[in-house]
């Protein structure tokens, strides 16, 4: 999926694509962004990515994974009841920071929901230290898991938030209250997928 994260300026396009064992570099080059830096926000984005990759790495021979949306079809048609997991990342080419900005580990549970395990943007996109590079990395990642979440029929969007992601998901699916816990009904992601189609541009 190619987006622009800021509406008509084709110099923010992003790329969301399946990842592969060949593209796990990047987490590196984050923390060497980052080195001795402190900020708990910025130190909470490598690790997350770090975690995404770990689980990925872990979990690749273990488990189904989709290489694309398509084969998440291949999988439920085949059994129902399948978990597919999905490692996507978020590129970009034209932005000050290149390669891979973003990254995001969900999974289709055996009763059609969708579970986000770690949503992670590069860590000076999540806290900037000067001017704001580019914003909207994150809800690019969260746009793509949830259109996958709509395309699989799942009634319902959760996942694990932080102190510092909580606010982020509370705003995206417009929901009273979001802790520790996000939960949006389909009707919430519905509403998010709208809104960034016809405020933004998101691709349909």
């Amino acid at each position: 999926m190619k987006l622009n994260l800021r509406k008509d300026d084709p110099s923010s396009e992003v790329l969301i694509r399946y990842g592969t064992s060949e593209d796990l570099g990047f987490v590196q080059s984050w923390e060497d962004a980052i080195r001795t830096d402190a900020n708990p926000i910025r130190q909470d984005a490598c690790l997350f990515a770090r975690l995404a990759v770990k689980r990925y790495q872990t979990h690749r021979r273990l488990e189904k994974y989709a290489s694309s949306v398509d084969e998440i079809g291949d999988f439920t048609r085949d059994n129902p009841y399948a978990e597919v997991a999905n490692f996507v990342l978020l590129e970009s080419v034209g932005l000050e920071l290149g390669g891979t900005i973003g990254v995001c580990h969900f999974r289709r549970t055996w009763c059609n929901n969708l579970v986000v395990d770690y949503l992670s943007v590069h860590p000076l996109l999540a806290r900037p230290s000067g001017p704001i590079l580019m914003k909207g990395s994150g809800t690019a990642l969260l746009y793509f898991a949830s259109t996958v979440a709509i395309m699989t029929g799942a009634a319902l969007l959760w996942g694990e938030a932080t102190q510092h992601s909580c606010t982020f998901y509370k705003n995206a699916f417009e929901l009273d209250e979001t802790k520790d816990l996000i939960h949006a009904p389909r009707s919430n992601i519905e509403a998010f997928l709208l809104r960034m189609q016809t405020k933004y541009g998101y691709p349909k």
